[in-house]
């Protein structure tokens, strides 16, 4: 069964060391409240280690590839409608170039 729970990226910031931020800049201690700063951020970047790997990540290559394809459909498009014989084999030949590149893109993926 997939586990569909979805991380949340908000993060909570201990209320503790937000009062003694607003207490230390309030008062005029600028050091101190750059102290507390700098170890919020500190466990900000632990909790954004923590998320660094999202379950959407795992289907980016894929989506990646559908671009790609995507990509060379609008060119075969151009290459249908267009009336000029050089717009439409650069069309037809950059789309199948494209293309390839997908297949590829997709084997590496």
């Amino acid at each position: 069964m997939a586990n569909n729970t979805k991380r949340s990226a908000q993060v909570v910031v201990d209320q503790n060391q937000l009062l003694a931020w607003q207490a230390a800049w309030s008062s005029g201690d600028y050091s101190r409240a750059t102290q507390i700063r700098a170890l919020m951020s500190d466990n900000l970047g632990k909790v954004v280690d923590k998320l660094a790997v999202l379950p959407g990540e795992a289907q980016l290559p894929y989506a990646r590839v559908a671009i790609i394809i995507a990509t060379a459909l609008f060119l075969y498009g151009i290459a249908a409608v267009s009336r000029r014989i050089t717009i439409k084999l650069g069309a037809l030949f950059l789309g199948i170039a494209v293309y390839a590149f997908a297949v590829v893109a997709l084997v590496l993926a």
